[in-house]
C-alpha cells in the first residue's frame, strides 16, 4: 500500500455535500439574523405554512367566528318585551327579541315580530340580506344605517302574516368607526306565525382587527 491511496481528493460530490450540510445546519440561523425587518410578506410564505396553532391566542379569538343559535323562542308581549343577549363579540353585544301583539279588532290574529340587533360603540352597518315568505318569492336588500353608542340597531327582522312564516338571511358588517375594526355577522332569522307562533335565530359573528 502507498500513502497516496488514503489521500483525500477534492471532488464535485464532496463540495456539494459540504455545501448542503452547511445550509442545513446554519442556513436557517443566517436567514433569521440577516433578513431585513418587514421583508417577509405573503409572497414569501408557503401555502399552509401559517396554521391556527401558530397564531397567538388573542388573534385566534379575532379570527374564529362565534356561533349563536336560539330556536323555538316563544313570543312575549311587545309592550313589555326587552332585547335578550345572544352573544358578545369584541365590544358588541348581539341581541334578539321575539314579540307579538294580539289584534283587538276582528278578525283577531297575532302580529309576530322576530328582530336581531346589535349594541355597542357608535358606527354604521352595511347589510346584504334576502327575505322570503314560506321560503318562496325571495327579495334582496342592501340597506345601510348609522347608530349611536349603546342605543342599539336592528340588523334583521321578520314579521309574517298569520298562517305564514318569514325568513330573513344575510350578512351585516358593523364598523365601529375610529378603531377600524369590523364585526361580521352572518345570520338567519325566522318568524313562524302558523300554529307554533315562535322565532328562530341562527348565525355566527367574528371581529377583525
Amino acid at each position: 500500500m502507498t500513502r497516496g491511496r488514503f489521500r483525500p481528493r477534492l471532488t464535485f460530490a464532496n463540495v456539494t455535500s459540504a455545501t448542503a450540510l452547511f445550509v442545513a445546519l446554519g442556513g436557517g440561523a443566517y436567514a433569521a439574523t440577516s433578513l431585513p425587518a418587514n421583508s417577509v410578506g405573503t409572497a414569501q410564505l408557503r401555502k399552509h405554512a401559517v396554521t391556527l396553532g401558530k397564531i397567538a391566542t388573542g388573534a385566534q379569538r379575532a379570527i374564529r367566528p362565534r356561533g349563536f343559535v336560539r330556536t323555538h323562542v316563544g313570543w312575549t308581549d311587545a309592550r313589555v318585551a326587552r332585547p335578550v343577549r345572544l352573544a358578545k363579540v369584541g365590544p358588541y353585544t348581539i341581541e334578539y327579541s321575539c314579540t307579538g301583539l294580539n289584534e283587538n279588532a276582528p278578525p283577531r290574529h297575532l302580529s309576530l315580530y322576530a328582530v336581531l340587533g346589535v349594541n355597542g360603540p357608535a358606527g354604521h352597518i352595511q347589510n346584504w340580506h334576502v327575505t322570503s315568505v314560506d321560503d318562496s318569492h325571495p327579495s334582496g336588500h342592501t340597506p345601510t344605517q348609522r347608530f349611536t353608542r349603546d342605543n342599539g340597531a336592528a340588523i334583521a327582522g321578520s314579521s309574517p302574516d298569520e298562517n305564514h312564516f318569514e325568513r330573513d338571511s344575510g350578512t351585516a358588517l358593523v364598523n365601529s368607526g375610529k378603531s377600524g375594526r369590523v364585526l361580521t355577522i352572518n345570520y338567519s332569522v325566522v318568524a313562524d306565525n302558523r300554529s307554533r307562533n315562535q322565532c328562530d335565530f341562527y348565525g355566527s359573528a367574528s371581529m377583525s382587527g
